[in-house]
């Protein structure tokens, strides 16, 4: 009976390049996906830890400003307008009146209470930032908003509290920035998945061809 030994070395080398080709972009894959949620999940609380620091400091200096000698507390609020990430800074007295601000959506009055976000609930004691997601009336873009109460050092009284405002497009921004600083390592990993599939298949092919030539000639 002859045998045709190169037609089943044939189809057994498509078989398994497809199956190792299969399995390595199947992994590499997934583990590239689920590289790339880790990396922008991480710049993600980066940024908003570094949002909740930065309201917890101006809290601090809050405290140890408001009604008496405010210049500190406004060389700080001039230190975080510089930042473009933020879209609004509020300091408020203990009745919600304005009393140190910026705010790239607009004016507003210190003095006046403030009612730029409708039933905006503003925490009365805690060291804890109160976070949510409000979305803008005139462009529908959703905008962190973080605030906290401004106690003092006893935390017996309330003094007042701080807002701050991170629109959710800088964070989108942050982590797409991210993505391309990874990316060339991705492709690079993606290239390595490829090679190794190759060099599966070519030992694929080699332990087939040791296997039939033992079986049919030996």
């Amino acid at each position: 009976m002859n045998f045709d030994i190169s037609g089943d070395i044939l189809r057994l080398w498509v078989r398994s390049a497809i199956i190792s080709f299969a399995l390595f972009l199947l992994t590499g894959g997934t583990l590239s996906a689920y590289y790339m949620n880790s990396i922008m999940n991480s710049r993600e609380d980066q940024i908003i830890r570094k949002a909740e620091s930065d309201l917890a400091d101006l809290a601090d200096i809050t405290a140890d400003s408001i009604g008496v000698d405010e210049l500190m507390l406004i060389n700080y609020v001039n230190r975080l307008k510089k930042n473009n990430a933020y879209a609004y800074l509020f300091v408020l007295d203990n009745k919600n009146m304005i009393v140190q601000y910026f705010d790239r959506r607009g004016r507003h009055e210190s003095g006046r209470a403030l009612s730029d976000i409708p039933g905006r609930k503003l925490p009365d004691s805690g060291r804890q930032a109160a976070k949510t997601v409000y979305p803008l009336e005139k462009t529908g873009e959703m905008i962190h908003d973080f605030s906290i109460a401004v106690n003092d050092r006893f935390g017996n009284r309330r003094l007042g509290s701080v807002i701050l405002g991170l629109p959710d497009k800088v964070i989108a921004g942050e982590k797409h920035d991210e993505l391309l600083k990874n990316m060339p390592f991705l492709i690079g990993s993606l290239i390595m998945i490829m090679v190794c599939s190759i060099i599966s298949s070519f030992l694929c092919i080699s332990m087939a061809k040791k296997f039939f030539e033992s079986e049919y000639y030996y």
